[in-house]
């Protein structure tokens, strides 16, 4: 997005396109690729595609194309747990959280999309969770809403540090930034990890549950 904005004052819409998806492809290498990056930087180069040639980015379309695109790469990423979470995770907040959200008008606006992020992901991705972990965590959604915050903050003053961190001062006041919000995010974990009952066993699920 902060490339499109800059770039895009400069050049053309496709040619901010094909920076924009060098820009995804660059930080997800930096970041190890992992499946579930994978699968992100996929629906953002689909969704840049688009936007390159004027039209309007699909979500589950993109999810679609960009999961084939993938397994047709590597067929052995529909096996990795990574890859599963991050795909159904997605395909939730695409399709459950516009109903939830309606559903959650009595709560605060800034709430409500936190709350609805947290409850579709978790719907989507519980299957898999109660396959692979056989076990499941009922302070997950308050801990996810109270985590939700942080995020940007922390992705934010990460980038700003990456391409300040250089410039005398900066240093500092960034890195001490992304350690607080870091250290903010650490402790909610934590904190509601240690809570009595913050984790369930529930035995073996059946084989065809993930599936459904």
């Amino acid at each position: 997005g902060v490339l499109l904005l800059v770039v895009g004052r400069y050049v053309g819409r496709r040619t901010a396109s094909v920076m924009a998806i060098a820009g995804v492809w660059l930080y997800t290498l930096l970041v190890g690729a992992p499946p579930s990056a994978l699968r992100a930087a996929a629906m953002a180069t689909v969704a840049l595609v688009a936007y390159g040639f004027g039209r309007q980015p699909d979500a589950l379309a993109g999810l679609v194309v960009s999961m084939a695109l993938l397994l047709g790469w590597d067929p052995g990423l529909a096996f990795d747990v990574g890859f599963q979470l991050s795909v159904a995770a997605t395909a939730g907040l695409i399709l459950f959280v516009p109903p939830i959200e309606r559903r959650l008008i009595w709560l605060p606006t800034l709430i409500r999309g936190q709350v609805a992020v947290a409850v579709a992901a978790q719907i989507a991705t519980l299957p898999i969770v109660l396959a692979t972990f056989q076990r499941v965590s009922p302070i997950a959604l308050p801990a996810n809403v109270l985590a939700a915050p942080t995020i940007v903050p922390i992705m934010a003053s990460g980038a700003a540090l990456a391409v300040f961190g250089a410039l005398p001062g900066f240093d500092a006041v960034l890195g001490w930034l992304a350690w607080l919000m870091s250290s903010v995010l650490l402790w909610v974990i934590q904190t509601c990890a240690s809570l009595p009952g913050a984790v369930i066993a529930v035995g073996r699920a059946p084989a065809w549950l993930p599936f459904v």
